[in-house]
C-alpha cells in the first residue's frame, strides 16, 4: 500500500474526492499491523485505525463504537485485533462528535439527546440529520480504505455496538455494499427514528442482532429481526456486547 504524505490531503477534498493519508505504523506480535491514518469526509477530518496481516487476510470488517467510546478504546482495540488475527483487515474511526473529533459543546448535547430518545428541539433534530449523513460518507471512506488495502475480491462485512449499530442500520439502507452484518444493541428507538431505518432492503445481505437482556427486551430484538429480511437475532445476559463477540461476529461474517 502506498502512503500519502499528511500534507497531500488537499482540503477541498469531498466523500468523492478523498485519499487516505497513513500518518504511523506500529506492529503487534507477530506480523499483525496497526496503522493510523485520517482522510477528508464532507470537509470533516476523519481519524481511524487500519488492522491486517496482508499474507492471511481473507475478508474486510469495518467496526463502528458505541457512544463515548472511540477507536482508541481498548475493547474497540482489542476487537479489531481479535479479527484481525482471524484473517481480516479491520478499520475503525471515531465517529462524528468522538475520540480526536469531540467537540466541547455539541458532543454532551448529542450524547443527552441520545439517552432522551427524543428531540427537543430544532437543533437537536438538525444535529441528527447531519450527524447521519457524516457517518454515512464516513463509512464509505473507510470502505475504500478497506478496499485499498485488500484490493483483491473479498466480502466486506460491517461490525456496529450501539450507535455505532445504529448509525450502521442508516447506512447499511442506502445498498451500502456490504455483504453481511453484525448489530449489538440495536434499538428501535434508541436514536432519533429517522436515524435508524423500520427495515433494511435484501441488498443489505445476513443481519445478526445480537442484543444484552439488560439493554434490549428480547422480544423487541426478535421483532426487529422479523422486520428485516435474512436477519436473526441472539440473545446473550448482561448489558453492553458478550464477551465472545469476536467469536460470534466471525463465525456469522465466515458462515
Amino acid at each position: 500500500m502506498t502512503e500519502t504524505p499528511v500534507d497531500q490531503i488537499a482540503p477541498e477534498h469531498t466523500h468523492e474526492d478523498r485519499r487516505a493519508a497513513f500518518l504511523e505504523t506500529q506492529t503487534t506480535d507477530g506480523d499483525l499491523s496497526v496503522r493510523t491514518f485520517e482522510f477528508n469526509s464532507r470537509g470533516a477530518r476523519v481519524v481511524g485505525r487500519l488492522y491486517g496481516d496482508g499474507a492471511a487476510a481473507e475478508r474486510r470488517v469495518l467496526i463502528a463504537h458505541d457512544a463515548g467510546q472511540s477507536s482508541a478504546d481498548p475493547q474497540i482495540s482489542g476487537l479489531c485485533r481479535e479479527l484481525a488475527t482471524r484473517g481480516a483487515w479491520v478499520a475503525v474511526l471515531d465517529l462524528p462528535l468522538h475520540g480526536a473529533r469531540s467537540n466541547p459543546k455539541l458532543t454532551p448535547r448529542l450524547l443527552a439527546s441520545l439517552g432522551a430518545g427524543y428531540l427537543r428541539d430544532e437543533l437537536e433534530e438538525a444535529l441528527w440529520r447531519d450527524y447521519s449523513d457524516q457517518t454515512r460518507a464516513d463509512f464509505s471512506g473507510c470502505l475504500e480504505v478497506l478496499e485499498e488495502a485488500l484490493p483483491t475480491p473479498a466480502p466486506t462485512c460491517f461490525l456496529g455496538l450501539g450507535l455505532g449499530a445504529s448509525c450502521g442500520a442508516h447506512f447499511l439502507s442506502r445498498d451500502a455494499g456490504v455483504d453481511k452484518s453484525v448489530l449489538v444493541g440495536l434499538r428501535r428507538h434508541a436514536v432519533p427514528d429517522a436515524l435508524v431505518p423500520v427495515t433494511l432492503p435484501p441488498s443489505a445481505g445476513p443481519v445478526l442482532l445480537l442484543s444484552g437482556g439488560e439493554d434490549v427486551p428480547r422480544g423487541e430484538t426478535e421483532a426487529l429481526a422479523a422486520e428485516i429480511p435474512a436477519a436473526e437475532s441472539e440473545w446473550f445476559p448482561g448489558s453492553g456486547s458478550p464477551p465472545d463477540l469476536p467469536q460470534r461476529a466471525w463465525q456469522f461474517f465466515a458462515g
